[in-house]
């Protein structure tokens, strides 16, 4: 049994329960943990935008080329963090960016 955790925005640690719960832990520019919105580090949608999506936009805006590229193991939250959902709080990070196109013309 595995356990994963959020120690910090920038790690995540994982556990080995069965292994005398040996834990490794990774570092990365930015970690997006939307387990359990009760926990510290929790990301909305919102809070991808913000930090990711506004950038984007003004790169766009500025004439550059840009991209989303999602990795992660199957049914991690990639396709649910670009696309979302059809309420106001879940829309995902692609239909924020062209509302924001849309709202700059």
């Amino acid at each position: 049994t595995v356990c994963v955790s959020a120690p910090s925005v920038q790690s995540l640690d994982i556990r080995d329960v069965a292994n005398q719960g040996a834990k490794q832990r990774f570092s990365f520019d930015r970690v997006y943990w939307s387990h359990n919105a009760d926990h510290p580090h929790f990301a909305t949608q919102s809070t991808l935008y913000d930090e990711m999506g506004r950038s984007m936009l003004h790169s766009m805006l500025r004439g550059f080329n840009v991209c989303i590229f999602a990795y992660g193991q199957t049914g991690s939250g990639k396709s649910y963090s670009v696309i979302g959902k059809d309420t106001e709080a879940e829309r995902g990070l692609l239909p924020r960016c062209v509302q924001g196109l849309f709202e700059h013309f």
